[in-house]
């Protein structure tokens, strides 16, 4: 009986040992989580982006996974579920890239390398149930003064709290569900975005996205590299070399057409990172 209770007690520790190394890092989701990761990049879900309910785990990481190819070098995307773990890896473990979206970077700023992929045009939205008016948007953050906005963890608030724009943070899933609630007035995110959780989601209403603004400038995304990894400096090269040659035989077209509705802006986000990616 004493044998039994003293294999029981091991057994135990050996699982509450595991499990606070697995808290340590935290659960992650790969695209192959049956091989060897290979030049791993982390990211949070941000959809249709970085979502591995999509094919190839988003638009910008199939075209960073397509550009890749084009120049033999395999890639693996890892997707955790907050912003905290993205830069745990980037900053304490030196991970080889990550990317940007939703992502503050704190860091040595000399130590990044940033590469753009994608070009996206965000918006701030409303909810027209909660608000019949525009909320009198002229243009300027002033306008907004005494409103709630609702901020992604990590974003620089500073130009919001300059206008006297309340701010509360939150995951960009739970500022979906507080605009529609009417908890926070406005909130930012791309086009894209708001039409893929309208087409995904049947919960999402479309009156409670109404956009601000009726067109916006094109931004661009990136993909930042780790100049402390040792394959950072090289691996972002030869994406950059990637980039040009799916820009050339007409692949990165055919993977926006994909994703953007009856290819709206496809010609000038082709044009736009080939200018970016020659600087």
């Amino acid at each position: 009986m004493k044998n039994n209770n003293k294999i029981s007690l091991g057994i135990f520790l050996t699982m509450l040992l595991i499990s606070s190394i697995a808290m340590a890092t935290g659960p992650r989701v790969t695209q192959s989580m049956l091989v060897v990761a290979e030049n791993e990049m982390f990211a949070v879900d941000a959809p249709p982006f970085i979502s591995l309910a999509e094919t190839e785990g988003g638009l910008n990481a199939e075209i960073v996974k397509s550009a890749l190819a084009a120049v033999e070098i395999k890639s693996t995307l890892t997707v955790l579920p907050v912003v905290k773990m993205v830069n745990y890896y980037l900053y304490e473990e030196q991970a080889l890239a990550v990317y940007d979206r939703h992502m503050s970077f704190s860091g040595d700023e000399k130590s990044l390398i940033y590469v753009p992929v994608f070009h996206m045009r965000e918006n701030y939205f409303y909810s027209k149930f909660h608000h019949k008016s525009d909320l009198n948007w002229k243009g300027k953050l002033d306008d907004l003064s005494g409103l709630t906005y609702g901020a992604h963890r990590g974003e620089n608030i500073s130009v919001y709290e300059k206008a006297g724009i309340k701010v509360v943070f939150a995951r960009h899933n739970i500022l979906v569900k507080k605009l529609a609630a009417g908890e926070v007035d406005f909130i930012q995110m791309p086009t894209l975005t708001r039409d893929w959780m309208l087409e995904h989601d049947a919960s999402i209403q479309q009156y409670h996205f109404a956009a601000m603004k009726a067109e916006t400038e094109l931004a661009p995304q990136f993909i930042v590299f780790n100049k402390n990894n040792p394959e950072g400096k090289k691996i972002a090269e030869k994406l950059k070399q990637g980039l040009q040659v799916i820009l050339s035989n007409g692949k990165y077209e055919n993977i926006l057409k994909r994703y953007l509705h009856e290819g709206v802006d496809v010609e000038a986000r082709v044009e736009a990172l080939s200018q970016l990616i020659k600087q």
